[in-house]
């Protein structure tokens, strides 16, 4: 996995320069962001800009004869990009164009200089040099580039667990980035803002992963994570129990009981909790997926935590199968007897896009379900 190296400078007449940076950054082995690459956003162009900064390991900050536009805050715009890796901890790499600046450019160039430890400053008089520069500064940063793997033990213990939810089978989702970092700020875990986003995305209508309808526990917040829980208290139109885990390295861990949820189906309760009805694993799987999916979209816009890695498990199946209709009659018990069954024997890579279009992926967790459950 490459670093991700955004590239801050002014826009007009700088075209040279900054393709000179892309081609740099490619050949030191990082992958370059340009804000010209992205796609339409709803949010302004200074806002991406910052976003974008805040996506990536590297900053590139490349200082030329102008200063450039100047921001609401009094400020040009690549100064409140040196200022917002400043605040996020972000490596920086500064390179400056010689030659007579205007007084913004010089304001910023001194002020950059105040900080000598730890930021990288060269200067440039055309592309060639700016173009070596930024591959001799760089290269031995990306070859050292260490926050990429992640630990399939996360995945894998977080799957070993269980969480009961009644006397009903349930499903564990468990899902992380396969890059190192952090995706929400621990600080923001117990605020308001953050409690109002996930509650709005739970309940956003297409994800449904929470019920207007059930109670809510107020979220249990730790230092590194939070923990929300649905009860449920209609049990006449079935059991709708929800656990779901946030953590601050982007680590998701979603509990809901698969049967149990629409009684009037089945001929008797007995027969109804005998047997996992398909349509209720798919729907406890796309629930998951799209909340998921609708998450890393609000924290991580630009794909800087791209792709993830998940698993799936039944926990309290007992000797139930998997079936596609409800039993109206007798019911044939599974050979198992297993209280546990993943999905995949390590946590399966899954792209954002497939994730926010998780049909295939839905299809091969049920599929390895019931071959393991045969």
């Amino acid at each position: 996995m490459k670093a991700r190296v955004f590239v801050s400078s002014i826009m007009e007449g700088f075209s040279e320069f900054r393709s000179t940076a892309r081609e740099a950054i490619a050949r030191s082995g990082g992958l370059p962001i340009l804000v010209e690459d992205y796609p339409s956003v709803s949010v302004s162009p200074r806002n991406a800009c910052l976003d974008g900064v805040h996506s990536s390991d590297f900053l590139v900050i490349i200082i030329g004869l102008r200063g450039g536009f100047i921001a609401p805050s009094g400020k040009i715009v690549i100064e409140e990009e040196y200022e917002e890796a400043l605040r996020k901890r972000i490596p920086v790499l500064v390179f400056v164009q010689e030659g007579d600046r205007d007084e913004y450019a010089q304001k910023f160039v001194d002020k950059v200089s105040d900080y000598v430890d730890g930021y990288f400053r060269n200067t440039f008089s055309d592309s060639d040099e700016l173009g070596e520069g930024i591959e001799k500064s760089l290269k031995p940063l990306t070859e050292g580039w260490t926050n990429m793997e992640y630990d399939t033990s996360v995945i894998d213990n977080k799957i070993e667990e269980s969480f009961q939810i009644n006397n009903e089978t349930s499903l564990r989702f468990v899902i992380m980035p396969t890059r190192k970092g952090e995706i929400v700020d621990a600080v923001d875990l117990d605020t308001e803002d953050f409690k109002r986003m996930i509650y709005d995305i739970a309940h956003k209508r297409g994800i449904d992963l929470f019920s207007y309808e059930e109670a809510k526990e107020d979220p249990d917040v730790a230092v590194d994570h939070v923990i929300y829980f649905q009860k449920s208290q209609n049990r006449q139109k079935g059991t709708d129990i929800v656990r779901l885990e946030i953590s601050t390295n982007g680590l998701i861990v979603i509990d809901l009981n698969v049967t149990g949820r629409e009684k009037e189906n089945c001929v008797t309760s007995s027969l109804f909790s005998a047997v996992i009805h398909v349509d209720a694993l798919a729907l406890c799987l796309r629930k998951s997926f799209g909340f998921c999916s609708q998450i890393f979209e609000e924290k991580d816009a630009y794909k800087r935590f791209d792709p993830l890695a998940y698993n799936v498990c039944l926990n309290d199946i007992g000797y139930k199968q998997i079936v596609n209709q409800y039993p109206q009659g007798s019911v044939s018990m599974g050979m198992g007897g297993n209280n546990k069954e993943k999905s995949f024997d390590k946590p399966r890579i899954i792209s954002r896009s497939d994730l926010a279009k998780p049909d295939r992926e839905v299809e091969a967790v049920i599929s390895m379900l019931k071959r393991r459950m045969k």
